[in-house]
């Protein structure tokens, strides 16, 4: 509900937002977690192209293993995020 009230009182005060930044967190080993915040992301894009915004760029942050181990990949946590 916040970024609605933050993508509303930009398009009041007649600002175009041009996207979306997140970070789920560091040290994050769930792709779950990415997926279910595209989803959400996915969302918010909706309604702030409906309100006139730009909504083209979409920042996925930090949160990255920086190495990959046999338990952890980015292959492994980015599996479906294209979908």
């Amino acid at each position: 509900q916040e970024s609605l009230d933050l993508l509303r009182a930009a398009a009041d005060l007649g600002f175009d937002i041009e996207g979306i930044s997140f970070h789920v967190g560091s040290g994050c080993h769930s792709p779950d977690a990415y997926l279910n915040t595209f989803e959400r992301v996915a969302l918010v894009r909706e309604k702030g192209l409906a309100m006139g915004h730009s909504m083209r760029l979409v920042d996925v942050g930090g949160g990255w293993p920086g190495v990959d181990t046999p338990e952890l990949s980015f292959a492994g946590l980015t599996k479906g995020l294209n979908d």
